[in-house]
């Protein structure tokens, strides 16, 4: 089973692969493809109760999900989200959220933001908690930088990213992600870091990528410019055997008497009787 140090150790001419999970059947499809990190993101939020942000969700939620996916991973490093909602409330509710995820069946906690979660990020990797930090656009803060926008695209902006980047690994993170910042910046930061980067829509140097499930396999995925086109097509696939089954039981061919059970003619009869 790869654990934080395997992680943080990796080899540079290796690339690591994660996905989101969020349940059963996620949880058993990436681990059986042998993902290197399954991370329970908060993108459940968007992906799986159809909100359109993911702030929208707290604790409760994140607890399940990570229970249930735990329960199927057997190699994967397993990281959860730390829901919006507990870095805003302070260093001990936010150490409290983080200890309650690795209870559920976590092996480490991915946490957005640069500056303003140091002292979170060194209070837990000091106690015991692994953190994987993540800089770039960072999807809980939408509101205040305007919506799902490419982070690092200024002189200014970059430094900034660059420098969150140094100082999450200098606090004790084991990876960090990028996401949706320049592949230049991207390169940059994987080149100065001595702890991996996995990326999402910042190009081809990171020491890693990661997808959301539900876009990776095509199922209801949004259109993104770092992924042109989904690996797979499971919605058509879905659909075409909802149709199947649905024409089927129209005909009368579904069930047939192969797919049910059956007892005696005279037991029938007797039921008159």
């Amino acid at each position: 089973m790869l654990t934080v140090p395997k992680i943080k150790n990796f080899s540079k001419d290796e690339k690591l692969i994660a996905l989101t999970a969020y349940d059963r059947p996620s949880a058993i499809s990436a681990d059986k493809a042998g993902v290197d990190i399954v991370l329970v993101g908060d993108s459940l939020s968007n992906v799986i109760l159809g909100n359109e942000n993911t702030t929208s969700i707290g604790m409760k939620e994140m607890t399940y999900h990570v229970t249930a996916v735990s329960k199927f991973i057997n190699s994967s490093l397993i990281v959860a989200d730390l829901p919006f909602g507990s870095v805003q409330s302070g260093l001990q509710v936010a150490s409290g959220h983080a200890c309650e995820l690795i209870r559920c069946g976590a092996n480490a906690i991915k946490i957005e933001g640069g500056e303003e979660v140091l002292e979170l990020v060194e209070h837990l990797t000091k106690h015991g908690v692994p953190v994987m930090g993540h800089v770039g656009l960072t999807p809980q803060k939408v509101e205040q930088i305007g919506g799902h926008l490419v982070q690092g695209k200024t002189a200014k902006d970059s430094k900034r990213i660059y420098k969150e980047a140094r100082s999450l690994e200098s606090s004790g993170v084991f990876s960090i992600v990028l996401e949706c910042v320049p592949m230049q910046l991207a390169k940059k930061i994987t080149s100065d870091t001595n702890v991996p980067t996995v990326g999402i829509g910042s190009g081809p140097c990171c020491n890693g990528q990661i997808l959301v499930f539900h876009d990776l396999i095509g199922w209801h995925q949004g259109k993104f410019k770092f992924l042109k086109k989904p690996f797979g097509d499971v919605s058509r696939e879905i659909n075409n055997a909802i149709s199947s089954f649905s024409e089927s039981v129209k005909k009368g061919s579904y069930p047939s008497a192969d797919e049910s059970w059956s007892i005696s003619e005279d037991l029938i009869e007797d039921l008159e009787q």
